[in-house]
């Protein structure tokens, strides 16, 4: 039995605006789709049309169909292409009618930016130098203490033609992976996007508000780890041993007796010696994405 296993791929979304000899315009958009068709060996011509049957959970948009984000835009032209062996991508164009455009066509406005500074208090295992903070001579890890953080918040409005909401649940909440307004990976982080449909000129479009905040990272914390959390490599239990000998048994303190504090371990689980520099565990707690493909920037 042949399957279809349809899904769009919302990064890839493009829409241009071209002025015909007679000062109408005309818009266009593309989606693009990728298609797994099993089993091997379909053409594009049968998959193209059994991805738009109604019995897959996700269809191609067929000829003629409205665009889900846009009601003056239709399809004109799909393109399906074989990548590999069950893996295709199609490609759906669609098209509005002729238009005049408006001088001040909100679709042509320059973005919005603004900056300034958020502050909040963070939990903290370490001063400003990188030490652990913990009482002198039993090392005793010292837990409630707080800093004030400032970070640097942009905020982005911006019109747009299209605007899928999966958006907002595949970015709100993530890290750049690419360099983004001059930030390096991992340091700017997307709060919160806000869409708002409205119409001009019988032109439906969406008022986009994109959220991000930059991090400067704190004490020795390498840059692409600024939104990671830093904790003190410690715990009741330790390495011992090596090779067949090698097992994890509990921490016992100079009497034998099992510690009632953590010990510091270092990067092999294995306990540090006394005054030996702490190893701090990184945990990547957001998923990372590519925020120029976002096009909320000029």
């Amino acid at each position: 039995m042949a399957t279809y296993d349809v899904r769009e791929t919302t990064t890839d979304n493009s829409v241009s605006t071209k002025l015909d000899d007679e000062g109408y315009a005309i818009r266009t958009a593309q989606r693009k789709f990728t298609i797994v068709a099993t089993p091997v060996g379909q053409d594009s011509l049968t998959v193209e049309d059994a991805a738009t049957d109604s019995g897959t959970p996700t269809k191609l948009p067929a000829l003629n169909e409205q665009h889900p984000w846009s009601t003056f835009l239709f399809v004109i032209d799909r393109n399906t292409s074989r990548i590999s062996g069950t893996l295709f991508e199609s490609v759906i164009t669609y098209e509005s009618d002729e238009f005049t455009p408006d001088e001040d066509d909100p679709l042509e406005l320059p973005a919005k930016i603004s900056w300034t500074s958020v502050q909040s208090d963070e939990g903290i295992d370490m001063d400003w130098f990188g030490n652990p903070l913990e009482n002198i001579g039993t090392h005793e890890p010292i837990m409630g203490i707080t800093r004030r953080i400032s970070d640097l918040e942009l905020t982005v409005q911006k019109n747009l033609l299209l605007f899928n909401p999966i958006v907002i649940m595949a970015y709100e909440g993530t890290v750049n992976s690419d360099t983004f307004l001059g930030a390096p990976p991992g340091v700017a982080f997307l709060s919160k996007i806000a869409a708002t449909n409205a119409i001009k000129n019988d032109v439906p479009y969406w008022e986009v508000t994109v959220n991000v905040i930059f991090r400067q990272a704190f004490g020795d914390t390498p840059i692409p780890k600024t939104w990671h959390k830093r904790i003190k490599h410690e715990g009741f239990w330790e390495v011992r041993g090596t090779g067949f000998d090698k097992k994890t048994v509990r921490a016992k303190d100079d009497e034998k007796q099992y510690v009632t504090t953590p010990v510091l371990l270092d990067n092999q689980g294995r306990r540090l010696e006394e005054g030996a520099e702490t190893f701090w565990q990184y945990f990547q707690v957001y998923d990372q994405r590519q925020f120029g493909p976002l096009g909320i920037l000029p």
